[in-house]
């Protein structure tokens, strides 16, 4: 049945989130639109999207490829085991101040009083000490070697001994060459061992430029390897404990409250799918029946200069031999990110007026006020299609394991995302530039052409169709390209595919960005603390 337009006293439905249904005789003062085909601009638009998409797909599992196979780990491969190893760490600190102390030895033999507080130490280490993931001994030879001082801090210096020399026969067994810097990392980590063996806990042994590289490629772990338990240096141990103690308290908070959330979302879910089913909440959403092929226009102008504008930026700076810094770089990713929004100018161009664009694309003010109240409800309702976003990535990620090549001290397959190197690397520039970029752009400008010009457009494409049928292929394609085009790479999408689709249910649902807008920013903003608090 073709979808019908409401009267325009019904557009205050926005401003009442739990409006009654609209009555009968309403209804039959509908009328009906008389819609716009697709045309060949529409067409080409279309075909345009699908290039642009196809090739940022390619390239991402190309680059996803390439890593993959690479050797030599950079700080982004580490982000992953240097969390593992602060919780672990954290973990054992913080169950070692709940632990009795371990009886003595007899003190009556020659240096017993010394040998029994070892042992009582050794056994009190054990106590305390949890497991360590088997699976972090695995991937590049960097990660191995951050997995062999996580076992001398954990388990002691003999058992990380062993470990190594496990490594040493893995690294011959797969005829693996170290390069420099690995071969100079795996010379460092063996002299502290041994110093460790020794009872140099100081490892005078290494000098201040093996200690600085120690530092620069395995990070923290890097460093408290430096200041083990015994070492003089004990200021910089407790510093590097309580940086521990706090990451695992951090993540178990968060953890917690995923837990509180995800009990909250099936609630509120359930809650307004009872409401909607009722009928006592009216999707505020009506379609023109206009304007569908200048909103696919625009999207796809959008699309390319968003995508291909930096590509095409950065090639003619490499061809003119031009150097720029860190932060000219920000600035000119930042203004790409942006300035991408003057292609809604186009629709204005094609006659369009900008009152008309801004209420056909969401950008209304009209019951903001409870659009900015209603988003963390709407957020947290999303949650079970998010958990089931999640099982799916966890799955993908497994099958994608199981099917790739195995390659010994390779990075392996797994979803990221590049602001890892960042939050990895600890530069606050960087960091403040990522909060901006993920926590203010992405929300805007992802939210006003994905929610607002494609959505719109798809809505408008198969508003012809039943409401809700239309509704769930525009929240689905628009969630495919939304996910699709996102640098986390195939085994990413089921989870980004689902918090769109929670955003466009909740644009249907208050024909608004206002509060899809918010949600992208709390879920961003999360994410974005989380991995800040945890290596703070």
């Amino acid at each position: 049945m073709p979808e019908n337009i409401q009267p325009e006293d019904q557009s205050d439905v926005q401003d009442k989130p739990f409006a009654a249904p609209v009555q009968s005789d309403q209804k039959e003062q509908s009328i009906t639109i008389a819609r716009e085909s697709l045309s060949l601009g529409g067409r080409l638009a279309w075909l345009t999207i699908a290039i642009v998409v196809t090739v940022m797909i390619t390239l991402t599992a190309f680059f996803r490829s390439s890593e993959e196979t690479r050797t030599e780990a950079t700080p982004s491969d580490l982000f992953q085991v240097q969390l593992q190893a602060r919780m672990t760490v954290g973990q054992k600190n913080f169950m070692k101040g709940f632990a009795s102390p371990a009886p003595v030895g007899d003190q009556d033999e020659e240096g017993g009083e010394e040998d029994g507080e070892e042992d009582g130490e050794e056994k009190r280490n054990q106590s305390t000490s949890p497991p360590i993931p088997s699976e972090l001994n695995d991937g590049t030879y960097e990660q191995r070697l951050c997995y062999v001082l996580l076992v001398k801090e954990n388990n002691g210096a003999d058992e990380a001994a062993e470990k190594l020399a496990e490594l040493d026969k893995d690294a011959e067994k797969a005829d693996f060459e170290l390069n420099e810097d690995q071969a100079k990392l795996r010379e460092i980590v063996g002299t502290l061992i041994e110093s460790h063996q020794a009872g140099d806990f100081d490892a005078t042994p290494l000098s201040e430029k093996d200690r600085d590289l120690l530092k620069e490629k395995l990070g923290w772990l890097g460093e408290i390897a430096l200041v083990p338990e015994g070492t003089r240096n004990t200021e910089t141990r407790k510093e590097l404990l309580s940086d521990a103690t706090w990451s695992m308290g951090v993540m178990m908070l968060f953890f917690l409250c995923g837990l509180l959330a995800l009990a909250l979302g099936f609630v509120l879910a359930a809650v307004f799918t009872v409401f909607f089913a009722a009928k006592k909440l009216q999707p505020a959403f009506m379609t023109r029946g206009k304007s569908v092929n200048i909103y696919i226009e625009t999207f796809a102008l959008w699309i390319v200069f968003f995508f291909v504008g930096p590509q095409a930026t950065g090639l003619v700076i490499q061809m003119l031999g031009l150097v720029i810094s860190e932060l000219m770089n920000m600035f000119i990713s930042a203004g790409f990110f942006f300035g991408s929004l003057i292609v809604l100018v186009y629709p204005v161009y094609r006659g369009i007026s900008f009152q008309q664009m801004c209420s056909d694309i969401g950008w209304k003010t009209k019951g903001s006020i409870a659009d900015i109240a209603l988003s963390p409800f709407s957020y947290f309702a999303g949650m079970p299609v998010m958990l089931i976003g999640m099982v799916m990535v966890a799955v993908l990620t497994l099958i994608a394991a199981f099917l790739a090549e195995p390659k010994p001290f390779g990075t392996g397959v797994a979803a990221g995302h590049p602001i890892q190197e960042t939050f990895a690397g600890g530069q606050w520039l960087g960091i403040a530039y990522v909060v901006l970029m993920a926590c203010v752009a992405a929300p805007i400008v992802e939210e006003t052409m994905f929610r607002g010009v494609l959505y719109r457009h798809l809505r408008e494409l198969s508003g012809d169709w039943a409401r809700w049928g239309s509704v769930i292929f525009s929240a689905l394609f628009n969630a495919l390209i939304f996910a699709a085009i996102h640098p986390q790479g195939f085994v990413g999408i089921p989870v980004l595919a689902a918090l769109a689709i929670n955003f466009s249910l909740v644009r249907e649902w208050r024909d608004s960005l206002v509060a899809p807008i918010l949600m992208h920013a709390i879920n961003n903003g999360s994410v974005t603390l989380l991995m800040l608090l945890m290596m703070s």
